[in-house]
């Protein structure tokens, strides 16, 4: 027998309900070492946004200073539509195309193969 068999239905759902109730304070009881659930800080947020935001700014400018050499391409999104841009870092040019096939032949004239 599971212990229910014996109860009425009312009985059964009130010791249902008591267990769910034991759950669930269990379950949004403050946890030690992690502070009592507070409202959220919105200058908290704020500023783990900016970190966040400022850490992907440095690590996407230091990815662009150490790659190297070799040119970079992309593509932009302007108020024409999509747009190709390459980068030289030999000399800083940068040249915006509408095409795929005229920057590579703006990166073939430039490096060759």
């Amino acid at each position: 027998m599971n212990g229910h068999s014996d109860l009425s239905p009312q009985a059964k759902l009130a010791q249902n309900r008591a267990n769910l109730e034991q759950l669930w304070s269990a379950a949004v009881a403050p946890q030690p070492g992690l502070g009592v659930p507070t409202k959220a800080d919105p200058k908290k947020d704020y500023r783990r946004s900016m970190a966040a935001l400022i850490t992907r700014w440095r690590l996407g400018l230091l990815a662009w200073l150490t790659a190297g050499d070799s040119p970079k391409v992309r593509q932009r999104l302007t108020p024409q539509g999509w747009r190709w841009q390459g980068f030289d870092p030999w000399d800083g040019q940068c040249q915006t195309f509408e095409t795929e096939a005229e920057l590579r032949a703006w990166l073939e004239a430039r490096y060759g193969r």
